[in-house]
Parts: structure tokens; C-alpha cells; sequence
């Protein structure tokens, strides 16, 4: 459809020398952001829309609202079929307007509950763009999240880009166009071309656009407008917020630098040939104009009032126009200047915030001369509540924090704690960290295990070793079990630890003056009849000696004088305490009573043999036992045994 208003005038007409585009269609790009209003799933969107100049408003309509819609967003991703999103939209306000640039600005603000966090994909589409960019359809859309940030406790706002629908770089020369940005969640802002969907027919990999190029940190368009003169260019800019930290929506994690949420910016860009200017000929805002970098913070229901001064060298400033400032922001007419500078004019700007304003907003003002060579200056005017923090509701000695100037705060919580407030203690047994049984004792930020006998640990993890806290001594062999350790001693030991020796023959165990094999391997008790029986017992220092009991009759003994012969003669040992050629002697003490023998016919006569009056130390040291070797050869008694106790017979 032909703009036949603007045909009028004619295909083109000259203002003041310049030839300004003003046929085919009647779209100029914009913009839609959005936010959570903090009602359930209630999101208010703001669509902010160039057209051409006429379209909707005029001058006289700049400031004032109009009933009605001036496009239709639906939602065509997450939702249940494409309803419309301003549906109850009931008017827009006009918010710019540039006769002599062939441009408009509408902005319309709707609110819609949707059924859930999302995410949902919001668009508006239509053609056609004006034809000297090609025609051809274009598309907005944005994708709107509504779950929670962990550093804000609160859905994410997109981010804020001012702008209006037309910017001149005049032909043949170099120049940048820097894009502001505002984030409510302060984020990182980048920029990047829009693709696919996002542009549908204007998008800059099909060609569109190639005079620019993208400084996507900064936001900033570095344009080359060498390719063509009275060149007309369709931008399509898809702009991003990212975290500065790692955080967390709705459980996913975004490590800083993920995207978080976009919006669409288009626009038209046009570089016209003016001889008589130069590159570095455009409007200067001059002083007392409020700086780009002074903070300027006003409460609700404050009047703000804010003078923006410019020039341009051998140029008339023509216009001050306002890019996407808030709504119900004033603007005056173009005034002389009030210090009477030649060439500088100025322009007042007025506005009463409400609650709606909290938070941060970008006032942009570009300056335009004669020529059409303009130039904007951006100041942030932060709009603040009373500080929630002063009577914050965080307990358990947590910290609130504010989000920015608004009403909106989170709670950093001490260890321990969770929950929007900090009011929950953190049960740290919960994921059972105690072992073996133990029980759990939920304390502040740290739990305590309570071990069952035999486990230690942090979280009774490591089985106790008996042993190692209670050795067994003396060679005692020790078995642990849980929560308690046994030795098992070694002959002569006892104890728990085996840490007392004791005398092994104090029992007497050899009986009715004889050997006995049941000791074979450490009793040695030297048992002989009558009174020559040895005092004390002993252990072998070889293994593998037999032992040997009491002769218990008379006709044992000659038997017995047999086999120590046979023994002495093949394995040249003796028994202890005895020499070796008298092992066979009796004591004198017999008794004379004689105890019939039953032997079986003997080949000759036995020999008698007398006893000896004492029994003699052996001459030659074969002995294997400590009493022997204490007796005869002066070794030392063992230290477990008493000396007091008992004495030898020498």
C-alpha cells in the first residue's frame, strides 16, 4: 500500500536541498519489551512502533493517548493456539513525531495473564516495508520467561533499548549510531543481527543492511555510507541480557554470559548526499545539559524537570525530538536559549513518576538541524521507592539486598539457612550422611553423628581397631571385633592383654611321679619319684621334644632305663637336670617294700644300681630349659617369675 498522504507531496521533495524519501509503505521498524507486573503469571508489555509520519499521529497528538490498537501480538509459541496478546489494549499514546524525516512513534502498553512461567513466544507480523528497502514482510517477536532468578527472587524484565525509526548518515561518510541500553536486573546488554524468524524479510545475512557493521558488546553501528547516495537500508538487531554471575531460573543454571532473554529492534537507516556539510557537521548538546553519566535519582510523585541544550555549526537546530522516553513525560516547544548564546537552542522535558516508573529509564533527546543531521544525549533518571531493607523482613541474621531503587529486595542467607526470608533451618541429616547405623543430629549449617561402640568419624565411617588402641603383649595374638578385641596368649601369659606371666607347673600337673605327654610341648616338669622331683617347671626352647611323665611303679624303672639308654645312644640328648650317666639312678629313699614286677622272662639279669646321695650338675651344657640352665650354669631368672617365691634344692 502507497502512502498516499505522503505522495501528496510528490514522488520526492526538496527541503532546503535535500532529497528526502518519503514513498511506499508505511512501516518503520520498532520494538516490544516486557515485565513481570509481580500478579501471578501477569506480564506488562510495551510496544514501541515507527511508521510514517501521519500514520497515526501529528504534532499536535505527541504526548496524548489514542483509543484503539495499532497492531496485534499473539502468542505463537507455549500457548494454547495464537491468542491475542493486547487483547484488552485500549489505546496508545504517541510518543514522536519528525515531518521533515517522514516518521512516527506509537507506543501501546497491555498486560496479559499467562497460563503458566512459560517460556512463551509473542510476535507481530504484517507487510510490507516501505519499498525502497525491498518491501517485502516484517517480524517482531520476543520470548517471555516468567520464572524465577535466584539473585532477584522475581521473573527477569527484558532489557530496553531507546530508539526511534529513522537515522541519516549523510553520504560519503563514516559515523556511528550507539544503541543505549537499560536493564532492570542489571545485566550485561549485547547486541547481535537478527536471523531467520526474527527478521523474516530484511534479515542482514540475506543482504539487508551491508553500509553497517556490529560492535555487538558495545551495541554500537559503525556505518560506511559509501555505497550508494539517498541509499535506504532496513536494520533488523536482535538485542540480549546475560547474567554478570552464574545463577539459577527456575532450577536451570545460566553461568554468566548465557542469554537470558531477547527483543527485536528495526529500523530504517538512510544516508543523503549534502554537499555543502561536512562529516563532523551534526548537532552538539552543550552545557548546562544534564551529563550522560550523573546520577539522577527522584522518588515517586517527584516533579522531574530536565533542559536539554544543543548546537550545530552555520545550522539552525530545527527539532528536539524524544526517543521512547516513559509515558506522560512532557515535552515544550523549541526555545531560544536562556543565556543567550547565539545557535543554541534548548528544550524542557517535565514528568510526575508513579509506581509504574520504579526502576531505572533511559531519556533520550536527539537534536536535528536544517539539514537533517541529527544527534541524540541519553541520562538515566532512576525513579526509587523507600527502601525495603530498612525494616527487612530476612531473619536469622541474613543480609537484604535491593534490586536496584525499587520496592524489590532478596535475602542473602546465612549458611544454614534457606527460603525468601531466611526462615528456614536447614536439616543437614536429610541426605543421611551418618554410616553404620549412627544417629543424626541436625545442628546450625553442620550436623553431628553419634557413633555406635567400635566407629569413629566424622560420619562413623571407619570401624574402630581394637587392637591398635590395646596391643596384646608378650606375644599374644589379638583378634578384633566390633567394639571389642581378644588375645589369645602365649603359654605362661595372662590377662586381657596377656600382660602377667605366670608359673605353667604351678598346678602340678605331673601326677603320681611320672611324665605326662599332655604337656609335651612347653611343661618339661621334670617329675621323678621321691623327694629328688625338681621345685619348677620350664618351657623347651626347641620345638618337638617329648615330654615325660612319673615312673609310677618299680617295674616301670627298668623299663625306663631301657628306652633313656636306646634314646641317650641315638639322638645323644638328655633329660633335663640330670647327667647323662645317671640318669638311671634311684633315689636312696625307695621304699624297702617291693612291688612284684610282671616282665616277660628277661634274657639276663637286671643290674642293680645304686642312688646317688645329691644329684650332680652335668659336666657337659646340653640343657634346654631355664630352670637347668638357672641352676647349674647362673643365667638369670626370668622377670615373670617371683625368686622369693621358691628356691632350688642344690
Amino acid at each position: 500500500m502507497v502512502d498516499k498522504k505522503m505522495f501528496g507531496l510528490g514522488r520526492g521533495f526538496v527541503y532546503f536541498g535535500i532529497l528526502v524519501i518519503c514513498s511506499g509503505n508505511h512501516f518503520r521498524g520498532g520494538t516490544i519489551t516486557w515485565k513481570s507486573t509481580g500478579h501471578g503469571f501477569e506480564v506488562e508489555f510495551s510496544s514501541k512502533l515507527g511508521w510514517a509520519a501521519g500514520t497515526h499521529c501529528s504534532i499536535a497528538t505527541v504526548g496524548s493517548g489514542k483509543n484503539g490498537t495499532e497492531a496485534a501480538w499473539n502468542c505463537e509459541k507455549g500457548c494454547s493456539g495464537t491468542p491475542l496478546v493486547n487483547v484488552n489494549q485500549g489505546s496508545f499514546q504517541c510518543t514522536g513525531f519528525n515531518l521533515a524525516q517522514n516518521w512516527e512513534r506509537t507506543e501501546g502498553v497491555f498486560k496479559y495473564t499467562f497460563p503458566g512461567p512459560g517460556p512463551f513466544e509473542i510476535a507481530f507480523s504484517g507487510g510490507a516495508w516501505i519499498v525502497e528497502v525491498g518491501a517485502g514482510s516484517w517480524k517482531l517477536q520476543t520470548t517471555v520467561d516468567l520464572r524465577d532468578r535466584s539473585d532477584t527472587s522475581a521473573p527477569n524484565h527484558s532489557p530496553i533499548i531507546p530508539s526511534k525509526p529513522v537515522y541519516f548518515i549523510k553520504y560519503g561518510c563514516t559515523g556511528d549510531i550507539v544503541l543505549p541500553t537499560i536493564d532492570a536486573d542489571n545485566d550485561t546488554v549485547t547486541c547481535r543481527w537478527s536471523v531467520g524468524n526474527e527478521c523474516s524479510d530484511i534479515c542482514h545475512d540475506n543482504g539487508h543492511a551491508q553500509i553497517a557493521t556490529l560492535n555487538e558488546e558495545t551495541c554500537t553501528l559503525i556505518i560506511n555510507a559509501n555505497l550508494k547516495i539517498n541509499g535506504t537500508y532496513a536494520v533488523a538487531i536482535t538485542i540480549e541480557d546475560r547474567p554478570k554471575a552464574t545463577i539459577t531460573i527456575g532450577g536451570s543454571s545460566y553461568p554468566a554470559g548465557t542469554i537470558i532473554s531477547s527483543v527485536p529492534l528495526q529500523f530504517i537507516l538512510v544516508t543523503p548526499d549534502m554537499p555543502s556539510r561536512n562529516c563532523d557537521d551534526k548537532p552538539e548538546f552543550v552545557e548546562p545539559t544534564p551529563s550522560q553519566t550523573d546520577p539522577l535519582v527522584f522518588q515517586i510523585g517527584d516533579v522531574v524537570f530536565l533542559s536539554f541544550y544543543a548546537t550545530s555549526r552555520s545550522a539552525r537546530i530545527t527539532a528536539f525530538t524524544l526517543l521512547d522516553p516513559p509515558l506522560n513525560v512532557q515535552q515544550s516547544a523549541l526555545r531560544n536559549d536562556d543565556r543567550f548564546r547565539p545557535g543554541v537552542f534548548a528544550v524542557d522535558l517535565s514528568w510526575i513518576p508513579t509506581g509504574a516508573d520504579i526502576g531505572q529509564k533511559k531519556i533520550c533527546v536527539e537534536a536535528t538541524d536544517e539539514y537533517l543531521l541529527s544527534h541524540q544525549h541519553c541520562v538515566t533518571v532512576t525513579i526509587a521507592t523507600v527502601d525495603p531493607c530498612i525494616n527487612t523482613l530476612c531473619q536469622h541474621n541474613s543480609t537484604c539486598i535491593r534490586h536496584g531503587y525499587t520496592y524489590l529486595f532478596r535475602c542473602a542467607c546465612a549458611h544454614g539457612y534457606t527460603g525468601s526470608r531466611c526462615e528456614t533451618d536447614i536439616d543437614e541429616c536429610t541426605s543421611a550422611p551418618c554410616q553404620n547405623n549412627a544417629t543424626c543430629f541436625d545442628l546450625i549449617n553442620e550436623y553431628f553423628c553419634g557413633c555406635h561402640v567400635g566407629y569413629s568419624g566424622v560420619n562413623c565411617q571407619t570401624e574402630i581397631d581394637e587392637c591398635l588402641l590395646r596391643p596384646c603383649h608378650n606375644g599374644g595374638t589379638c583378634k578384633d571385633h566390633i567394639g571389642w578385641a581378644k588375645c589369645t596368649c602365649k603359654p605362661g601369659f595372662t590377662g586381657e592383654v596377656c600382660q602377667t606371666g605366670y608359673d605353667i607347673c604351678e598346678s602340678m600337673p605331673c601326677q603320681n611321679g611320672a611324665l605326662t605327654s599332655s604337656y609335651m610341648h612347653y611343661s618339661a616338669c621334670d617329675c621323678v619319684v621321691a623327694e629328688r622331683r625338681q621345685d619348677r617347671c620350664f618351657q623347651y626352647s626347641r620345638n618337638k621334644h617329648a615330654g615325660y611323665g612319673f615312673l609310677s611303679a618299680i617295674a616301670g624303672i627298668m623299663t625306663a632305663i631301657l628306652l633313656y639308654i636306646l634314646f641317650d645312644a641315638i639322638s645323644n640328648k638328655t633329660l633335663c637336670c640330670y647327667q647323662k650317666t645317671n640318669m638311671v639312678q634311684m633315689e636312696k629313699t625307695i621304699p624297702e617294700n617291693k612291688v612284684e614286677l610282671h616282665v616277660v622272662e628277661p634274657t639276663e639279669p637286671e643290674p642293680e644300681v645304686e642312688t646317688p646321695e645329691k644329684l650332680e650338675a652335668p659336666r657337659i651344657r646340653k640343657h634346654h630349659c631355664w630352670a637347668c640352665e638357672v641352676k647349674y650354669n647362673n643365667a638369670p631368672i626370668p622377670a615373670w617369675y617371683e625368686q622369693s617365691s621358691r628356691t632350688y634344692k642344690q
